[in-house]
């Protein structure tokens, strides 16, 4: 039976690196993603660093978007402001008659020190903290996370939300994902903050995703000329040129889908579909030959990465990051699997704040 490993190895410290060997054409056909593309993800992250000129004080919000139903707000910030802001997210009820916003899976990130989002992944998992139910009226504001952010913290939000009416039917909702510094400004914010837009596939984003839960069905097996090495699936970026697939084994696919109401970002697929969950269903086949110990592995082909998992409702984390790409973390033991025995794992896990795409998962004979 599968469990998190008793010990949070990492291969490839000390130069010795594992070759990585990804699904050929044919064993990709077995891999499988599927998008809940009925709920929505409310996601903001640009600008990332923000400064005086980006809060309300200046007039500006950093992200507003109108979403309606179910979904998740998905928020991360670095304030380089010189002294402490006030977060919030503020919701409007554009409605003519009373909503309701049910928020759950509540994890929020503050921290001088710390430079990830994983303990919020971690509250948000394992459900640590009480939901919260607020009811709008018709045309009336309100807020909900409000906190106050020290200078040079990074910040962010990870939570569950459901906007119904009396009727139980799915509402819209406007949320602002704003800041300030004086209270008497709080209300000033009527534009969009400048984004950071370069251009490029890996920009941070903003605005309103379809769909914030994936399901990746991942059929693997590992042959004899295999188990000295990974075989490891990508996730989370455009599929590159290089034939090895160190881009993505979806072809892209797999990334969220995103628009920024402002118009100041047009690149549509979310990079490294952070802040996304993803439901992983593993199918495991050892075809080597002999008898093998297995586990599953995770790390990044592009540089830095803080892997977890959350396995049968236990949360699991090393403790550290990962500082190289392709250095891989242990983080479930498959057990001993006879030769052409199939073994299957589900779990959770995603790519946290200030981790690098390529995100990988793998499997490796211990």
């Amino acid at each position: 039976m599968a469990k998190i490993v008793d010990e949070f190895y990492e291969h490839g410290l000390n130069n010795d690196p594992i070759d990585l060997i990804y699904p050929n054409d044919k064993e990709k056909e077995q891999l499988k993603c599927a998008v809940n593309t009925d709920e929505f993800l409310f996601y903001s992250n640009n600008p990332e660093s923000v400064f005086y000129k980006d809060f309300a004080d200046s007039g500006k919000y950093f992200c507003r978007e109108t979403v309606k139903g179910n979904g998740q707000i998905y928020t991360w910030h670095r304030n380089e402001y010189e002294g402490t802001i006030t977060s919030l997210i503020l919701m409007y009820n554009p409605n003519d008659f009373d909503i309701e916003l049910n928020f759950t899976n509540i994890g929020t990130t503050i921290d001088a020190n710390w430079v990830s989002d994983v303990y919020a992944w971690r509250d948000y998992l394992t459900a640590a903290n009480n939901p919260v139910k607020i009811t709008l009226h018709p045309y009336e504001y309100a807020n909900i996370f409000s906190r106050q952010i020290p200078a040079h913290c990074n910040f962010g939000v990870i939570s569950r939300v459901s906007i119904v009416d009396k009727q139980g039917n799915p509402a819209a909702v406007t949320f602002f994902d704003l800041a300030y510094v004086d209270e008497a400004k709080s209300g000033n914010a009527t534009e969009p903050a400048q984004a950071s837009v370069t251009g490029a596939k890996s920009d941070p984003h903003r605005g309103v995703g379809a769909g914030f839960y994936e399901t990746f069905t991942l059929n693997l097996s590992m042959s004899s000329d295999e188990q000295n090495k990974a075989k490891v699936v990508s996730f989370g970026k455009d599929k590159t040129t290089d034939t090895s697939n160190d881009g993505d084994s979806f072809d892209g696919k797999d990334l969220i889908q995103m628009t920024d109401s402002s118009g100041q970002i047009t690149v549509k697929g979310l990079a490294g579909n952070y802040g996304v969950q993803m439901d992983v269903r593993l199918n495991f086949t050892n075809n080597t030959g002999s008898v093998g110990n297995f586990k599953v592995v995770m790390s990044s082909t592009g540089g830095a990465i803080y892997p977890f998992v959350s396995l049968d409702g236990v949360f699991a984390y090393p403790g550290r990051r990962i500082d190289t790409a392709k250095n891989l973390m242990e983080m479930i033991d498959l057990g001993t699997i006879e030769n052409g025995q199939s073994v299957s794992v589900s779990f959770f896990t995603a790519l946290t704040a200030v981790s690098t795409a390529p995100f990988i998962i793998g499997v490796i004979r211990a």
